[in-house]
């Protein structure tokens, strides 16, 4: 996913790549969500730090029953 970008990123293209502001960005690295390297006043991210927010921020999704699939448990099988 982020094969084309270097291995340390700013807080720009961290941004640009989640789509969300540069602001948000900042915060999290403030507020320690991301790992990140303080270089002056401005942060860089390792790609693999920024992949790991991705994949701990991910939401495993459920399926949830159709209505048919409750029909079938009630009428305890189907018709």
């Amino acid at each position: 996913m982020l094969a084309a970008y270097p291995d340390t990123l700013t807080v720009a293209e961290v941004a640009a790549v989640l789509r969300v502001h540069e602001r948000s960005v900042q915060r999290w690295a403030r507020e320690g969500r991301v790992a990140s390297v303080r270089v002056g006043r401005s942060y860089r991210f390792l790609r693999s730090d920024v992949l790991k927010l991705l994949h701990d921020a991910r939401i495993h999704a459920t399926v949830a029953p159709t209505p048919h699939d409750a029909d079938l448990q009630r009428t305890g099988g189907p018709a």
